[in-house]
């Protein structure tokens, strides 16, 4: 699974697809969106205009957070962004 935020940290979208869903916590086969690590805060980010509510690393995978009825299935292609102004200023 691809970190593009370690390739261009300002990149803000990125098409990516769905890889794994539990509930409320997906896999995305790309990700853009930093997770809270080593003291540095999370990248305030989307999936398809939806929040992303928090994340959480589990050795190398990050899982997203989205809200309840996020409609969103293993394979579906989506849009990840991120809010640039509030990683500028963190």
């Amino acid at each position: 699974m691809r970190k593009v935020f370690w390739e261009n940290p300002y990149q803000q979208s990125l098409k990516t697809k769905v890889i794994s869903v539990e509930c409320n916590e997906l896999l995305f086969e790309g990700k853009i969106a930093y997770s809270f690590s080593g003291g540095q805060e999370s990248d305030k980010a989307y999936i398809n205009e939806l929040p992303v509510l928090g994340s959480r690393i589990e050795g190398t995978l990050i899982y997203y957070t989205l809200p309840e009825g996020h409609g969103l299935y293993v394979g579906d292609e989506v849009t990840m962004t991120i809010d640039l102004a509030t990683k500028q200023q963190g």
